[in-house]
């Protein structure tokens, strides 16, 4: 199968908020329909910030904000997308404010460096700077995303049913058995 491809079992949404899986397909060459271009350039330069293609596959491979975007359309509240409307907009300013430069007209070098420090300030006990109250959830999503796809994690196998927790290693594995595609 394609790395590109995104895992068809979908992402298991209970683990973000809702009660029902959603299976999204795309594959590469698929448009965005949510986020404008400038956002989904913003938004992918972040996630391949954030997983960069090495020996194993980056945010880029698993079409990572391609699937994000299928998420505003199919799944997001208004919550989740003012969050991640306001992580853009915060992180635009932000940039504006330290660099006098938009976020993408940045050097790589700085850019990296710009998310390493907002990343940092999002551990810390003020979580009131911009744009560190919005980058979490993003950052939450990128990875929940791209570690749920079939293209970084081959060995995912989405159990469907309600939550069940401290469950014996024998049962999780009778689970999994159960439930491979």
């Amino acid at each position: 199968m394609n790395a590109g491809v995104l895992a068809t079992a979908g992402i298991v949404l209970s683990a973000c908020g809702r009660g029902e899986d959603l299976p999204l397909e795309t594959t590469l060459g698929t448009s965005f329909e949510y986020f404008p271009p400038h956002q989904a350039a913003i938004l992918s330069d972040v996630a391949d910030m954030l997983i960069p293609q090495t020996e194993t596959v980056g945010a880029a491979d698993t079409e990572t904000i391609l699937y994000l975007d299928q998420l505003m359309l199919k799944w997001a509240g208004e919550r989740t997308k003012l969050e991640i409307e306001d992580f853009i907009d915060s992180l635009e300013a932000e940039a504006l404010a330290r660099y006098q430069s938009n976020y993408l007209n940045m050097p790589e070098d700085k850019r990296k460096e710009f998310l390493q420090e907002i990343d940092a300030a999002s551990f810390s006990e003020n979580l009131d700077t911009v744009p560190v109250k919005s980058y979490r959830r993003v950052k939450w999503l990128i990875f929940h995303i791209h570690y749920t796809s079939e293209a970084a994690n081959p060995d995912f196998v989405l159990i469907p049913g309600q939550y069940t927790g401290n469950v014996s290693e024998a049962d999780y594995l009778a689970l999994v058995d159960e439930n491979r595609y």
